[in-house]
């Protein structure tokens, strides 16, 4: 089971965004602190600076100097056809008859209107998919039955934002999740899932591209602030992985692999929060914020979501 879970971080790549040889990263040293619950405090904390390396030990200092200046990808890339590949989410098997929603602007709609397209995956779990080489696209896993080798379970909301379309003939992952494996993750945290409430993860990178120790998230709803505690077994949490890719409940920051999440987040009516992701870019300096994206959350669904340097054509954010 520990060997399987292994790949958990890699899974995370977010369909290869990042890369992943399974050893990124070790635990030495401390990832931030454990001075309280990661709300309002989370963004003003004295900590160790954020950077990228093979260890907490060994990091480079991350780089930010796009901050506040960069865009999102544009559509100007080729329009090219390629496959989404619908796989479970801890085993990578192919999923068959789920129902995908594909966004290729990006901007997820409550139903599959506007640019989305529905899809049904098929005996190989997959589905063909058009957009522009290089943009970003999105994707709903529709909560539903699926099946892997004629074998059925049951498969929650999944939503994923900011994955890249590849050139032509390439694919991009579809991540599939159960409700069990859902469950999994969070008693591998010691924490209980509250119903009707969201799961968020996903990773940091700087503007090199570079994955990110030493950040850490802040939630903001309708009504301000969500208070994501540190420990505890139930209510809003924020949560990190430790150098093996397992989510692990004494990690206080992101580790090398730049992997963060918040779990049981209260879903607003607007059905969207905003995610932030804050840093120190100097040891004992001031957290600042280092990226931020508005994400949609769905009751017991989880959403995947690709945290980069501010954008100047990004939400409204902390500062």
């Amino acid at each position: 089971m520990i060997r399987r879970w292994m790949s958990l971080g890699c899974v995370l790549a977010l369909a290869g965004v990042w890369g992943c040889d399974g050893n990124t990263g070790t635990d030495a040293g401390p990832g931030g602190s454990d001075a309280g619950p990661g709300g309002s405090d989370a963004g003003m904390m004295m900590r160790a600076a954020v950077g990228s390396g093979p260890s907490r030990a060994e990091l480079t200092a991350a780089d930010y100097a796009c901050r506040g200046m960069r865009t999102a990808p544009s559509d100007s890339g080729d329009l090219v056809t390629f496959t989404g590949e619908v796989r479970h989410f801890q085993s990578r098997s192919p999923v068959e008859g789920l129902t995908v929603h594909f966004f290729p602007d990006n901007a997820v709609t409550p139903d599959c209107t506007g640019s989305c397209v529905a899809l049904t995956t098929n005996a190989a779990g997959n589905i063909e998919v058009m957009d522009n080489t290089g943009s970003w696209y999105a994707y709903r896993i529709v909560a539903g039955n699926g099946s892997i080798a004629g074998a059925p379970d049951s498969y929650i909301e999944t939503v994923h934002f900011n994955a890249v379309a590849p050139a032509a003939a390439g694919a991009g992952t579809f991540n599939a999740v159960t409700g069990s494996l859902r469950d999994t993750i969070l008693t591998l945290l010691g924490l209980q899932a509250d119903e009707g409430t969201a799961t968020i993860t996903g990773a940091l990178s700087d503007c090199g591209g570079a994955t990110i120790a030493n950040a850490t998230i802040r939630v903001f709803g309708d009504d301000g602030e969500v208070v994501l505690a540190n420990r505890g077994a139930r209510g809003p949490r924020q949560f990190y992985f430790g150098s093996s890719g397992l989510p692990v409940a004494s990690e206080t920051s992101t580790n090398t692999n730049g992997l963060y999440g918040a779990a049981n987040v209260p879903v607003p009516a607007s059905g969207r929060v905003r995610v932030e992701l804050w840093g120190a870019l100097t040891d004992g300096g001031e957290a600042e914020l280092l990226g931020c994206e508005n994400v949609n959350v769905t009751p017991d669904g989880i959403s995947i979501l690709s945290v980069t340097p501010q954008r100047s054509d990004g939400p409204s954010c902390s500062m």
